[in-house]
């Protein structure tokens, strides 16, 4: 967010240009320059050179025009080529506009951990040739993950409103009594990817859109907040910033940064981190499913057959939990095991199935090594390809609460309670994937935060619900754990869903949930005598639905494979 400042008084600075260079010494840490840029022909030359003039090495810039209208696109190419700079530019032109926060979001999450962001407006400047090297001396304290600083206006040289968080806040996190880190972190704001990357999406987004402007006041509000003691002003002039520029949001748009800026100043602030959080390693992505099933032979084979075809990683162990209701079903799911050799199995006890549920629920959730769990019950099927470990990279990158596989931008009808659904506003989070806000106001499938219809949650977060519940059912474990559930922040789902429900029968008599009311004993005798459930006509199948009631057809198979 950009602020016009009121002349206070004028600064000499030019002593600036003449640093001695033994204040940088140390090691030359790896900084990557943002910048955005929309419709700024008339500045962007000034604005490279201004970063390709810098006394620094270890350097990237990262430029992104967002579909500009003017002449931003041919100057800043034609710019490159004439100083050689593909080594040391990535330039990337958007199709559509996009907008400045959901550009930075994403240009941060493509840098590495340890890279220093620094943030330039594309029709500003950087004050003078050794802005870097300054940025560089400061992150060469360990204790610094921050920094914010002072500005001059152009072309007046005037210069900004800079100044240093009062210690008082820092202790207390307590902007709302002192004011508000926007107030304090103007240009130049620097930070560690990985400090930027632990703001949740929900927080950068309102309505089903990354904030339209505001757009440093979301960013650094939050990560000064986590930062605390590890945010560092630097008094030294070294940033340029265009208040010439007709289209500079200020001039433009003061009343909507306003509003947005209020709505962030809203959130709850976010608690100082004492240490750096490491990103997590790629054979971390792991689930452990946890499957439900009664009298369902055929169906549950299905499922584990799907799963086996269409998940292409992140699944850890797979644990059933099963129940009949006499021996023939039993032999049944005999079938299943010999053929999922790989796939742990725990039967109910036949006399008494709600008394040793739970314990055979939270037994199976523990038993898994990973990080994380998904539940499923037997009458659901893959019917894409997925990556699990796609999902949770998602999920830590987000912050979300959970990854919904069985939901997608089509699902505008919800079967169970036979009637239309009006899709939550959509983040497009990029690669597919979408994510949402639970509010009140969101209705039915899209309400359901906690369920057992394959979603990718934290184990220990569920562990910590699920232990406090006296569940003895799928039903009633979802039942409960939909009422304990409070605001969760936001669900994350790819644009096409990657699972079904294929409703064909209800075998439980806690609730009356619609079905196609095929026979279970049908059912049986099919899957006893060698046919199966044909999964080909589901493939990447478009259901308006989470829950399908389609004919399906069967298959019969020689011998199992």
């Amino acid at each position: 967010m950009k602020y016009h400042i009121l002349p206070t008084f004028l600064l000499c600075f030019l002593s600036l240009f003449f640093i001695v260079p033994s204040l940088y010494a140390g090691d030359q840490k790896h900084i990557t320059v943002v910048i955005l840029s929309y419709n700024n022909a008339s500045y962007c030359e000034h604005n490279l050179s201004s970063v390709l003039g810098q006394r620094y090495e270890n350097y990237q810039v990262l430029y992104i025009d967002d579909c500009s209208t003017d002449q931003t696109n041919e100057r800043v190419v034609h710019y490159l080529a004439q100083h050689d700079a593909a080594r040391r530019v990535t330039y990337v032109r958007n199709g559509e506009r996009r907008g400045a926060l959901v550009n930075h979001w994403y240009a941060v999450h493509q840098c590495v951990d340890e890279d220093i962001i620094v943030h330039l407006d594309g029709d500003d400047f950087f004050a003078h040739d050794r802005v870097l090297e300054r940025i560089n001396q400061e992150y060469q304290d360990p204790a610094v993950w921050l920094t914010y600083g002072s500005y001059c206006e152009y072309p007046s040289g005037k210069i900004g409103m800079a100044r240093a968080i009062p210690e008082e806040i820092v202790r207390s996190n307590q902007w709302a009594l002192y004011g508000w880190p926007h107030l304090y972190t103007t240009h130049l704001r620097t930070f560690y990817a990985w400090l930027f990357k632990q703001i949740k999406v929900e927080d950068l987004t309102m309505n089903g859109s990354f904030f339209p402007v505001a757009c440093d006041v979301a960013f650094m509000t939050r990560m000064t907040e986590m930062a605390g003691a590890h945010a560092r002003f630097i008094p030294d002039i070294l940033y340029c910033y265009n208040v010439e520029n007709p289209l500079c949001d200020f001039n433009t748009k003061f009343q909507e940064q306003m509003r947005c800026a209020q709505i962030i100043r809203s959130k709850k602030p976010y608690a100082p981190i004492s240490k750096k959080m490491s990103p997590l390693a790629q054979s971390e992505m792991i689930a452990d499913m946890v499957i439900f099933s009664y009298d369902r032979p055929m169906q549950l084979y299905a499922l584990l057959e799907s799963i086996e075809q269409y998940v292409s990683r992140g699944v850890g162990s797979i644990a059933v939990i099963y129940r009949t209701s006499n021996e023939q079903y039993e032999k049944g799911y005999q079938k299943v095991k010999d053929r999922f050799a790989q796939v742990i199995f725990h039967v109910q006890s036949s006399t008494n199935p709600h008394a040793d549920f739970k314990r055979l629920t939270m037994q199976a959730v523990r038993a898994g090594t990973h990080s994380y769990i998904l539940f499923a019950v037997d009458d659901m099927m893959v019917k894409d390809a997925v990556d699990f470990s796609d999902a949770i990279e998602w999920l830590e990158k987000t912050h979300a609460y959970g990854f919904y596989l069985r939901l997608g931008n089509h699902i505008d009808q919800c079967y169970t309670l036979n009637k239309a659904q009006e899709v939550p506003p959509l983040v497009d989070c990029g690669q597919n994937v979408c994510a949402w806000e639970f509010k009140p106001t969101i209705i039915n499938d899209w309400n359901y935060p906690n369920t057992v219809d394959m979603t990718i949650y934290r184990k220990k977060e569920v562990i910590k619900v699920l232990d406090a519940l006296p569940f003895v059912a799928p039903n009633s474990l979802e039942s409960q754990w939909y009422g304990s559930a409070l605001l969760l922040g936001m669900g994350l789902c790819y644009q096409q869903s990657k699972v079904i429900n294929i409703p064909l029968n209800r075998v439980q008599d806690e609730i009356n949930n619609r079905s196609m009311n095929v026979e279970p004993e049908y059912l049986l005798d099919l899957f006893m005598n060698g046919y199966r459930i044909d999964r080909a006509p589901l493939h990447a199948i478009c259901n308006r639905s989470a829950h399908l009631p389609v004919e399906l057809t069967f298959k019969k198979i020689e011998t199992e494979s």
